[in-house]
């Protein structure tokens, strides 16, 4: 896969752990204020959207790092 199609799966995977992270939490208000069952699929919709976007900025962390590193052995 080129490098463009790994910029573009690692945005992606972050937009998307971020839309996971505010449409769960919004469910959560919905579910204590009316009362819905529901609970634990809003968990885990809310801890696969942090995992997501962890695993995405730690990826773009370290990839910044080696490149940074690499940069700095051809000088």
């Amino acid at each position: 896969m080129p490098f463009g199609g790994i910029i573009v799966l690692g945005i992606v995977g972050f937009f998307s752990g971020i839309a996971a992270i505010v449409f769960s939490s919004l469910s959560l208000k919905k579910i204590k204020r009316v009362q819905l069952r529901g609970r634990g699929m809003e968990i885990s919709g809310l801890v696969c959207g942090i995992v997501a976007t962890s695993i995405s900025v730690l990826a773009f962390v370290i990839s910044f790092v080696i490149a940074f590193m690499s940069g700095m052995n051809n000088v």
